[in-house]
């Protein structure tokens, strides 16, 4: 059995929904420079890339520059507002990160959310449950490059082997690839199971208890 010393998780989609939030940002932004507002089913297949290029792919085809920056700046000053009116965390989530805790295995969540939302989610929800944050800051590269994961890694002070690395998506088992971890799939987010068929994948679960027996029964 795998022995692991931390589970580096995914934000939106694996820990918390926030789709309705990221929807009411981008369509404030759209409808405040008049172009067609986005269905919340159509943001599902914008997000994981971070919120620069959620704006981008919700927007028309071949906007200029200028039209992207005014949209992504609209969005964001939604979104650093309302961040949290609909998000939450995911059924038991809150639980098996304070179970984690309790048992001796550190969290982090790498994520490519602006830094400061990342913060403020995690927080509110997770408390000190999670030991380390990487996020869009500017700096990090984002996923799918494994350095927000490496960086968690070495704050640990822990191997890609002692870690499972949990998302929702194709972006996420990426990362894990080029961070050398495993990859567990969370089958209640954004991604869709057909995108990872080109991944290794370790484990499937539905819901966090599936989650919770991998990771307590593998320490």
């Amino acid at each position: 059995m795998k022995g692991i010393k931390a589970v580096i998780f995914d934000l939106d989609g694996t820990l918390t929904y926030t789709l309705q939030d990221l929807t009411d940002a981008v369509n404030y932004a759209l409808a405040y420079l008049g172009y067609k507002l986005r269905a919340l089913d159509e943001v599902r297949g914008f997000v994981g890339d971070g919120i620069r290029k959620l704006v981008e792919r919700a927007l028309p085809q071949n906007c200029d520059q200028d039209v992207l920056d005014n949209c992504y700046k609209k969005t964001m000053e939604y979104y650093v507002v309302h961040s949290t009116d609909h998000t939450v965390p995911y059924e038991n989530m809150v639980e098996l990160l304070t179970e984690l805790n309790a048992n001796g295995i550190k969290v982090g969540v790498v994520t490519n959310k602006v830094i400061g939302q990342a913060n403020e989610i995690v927080r509110r929800f997770f408390d000190d449950s999670v030991s380390y944050i990487s996020g869009d800051d500017g700096v990090t590269k984002l996923k799918p490059s494994s350095e927000g994961v490496e960086k968690c890694l070495k704050f640990f002070s822990v191997l890609p082997e002692e870690i499972y690395y949990v998302g929702d998506g194709a972006q996420d088992a990426k990362t894990a690839t080029n961070a050398n971890a495993d990859f567990i799939y969370v089958s209640w987010g954004y991604g869709q199971p057909e995108s990872l068929k080109n991944y290794d994948v370790k484990h499937s679960v539905s819901n966090a208890k599936e989650l919770r027996e991998i990771l307590l029964n593998c320490k």
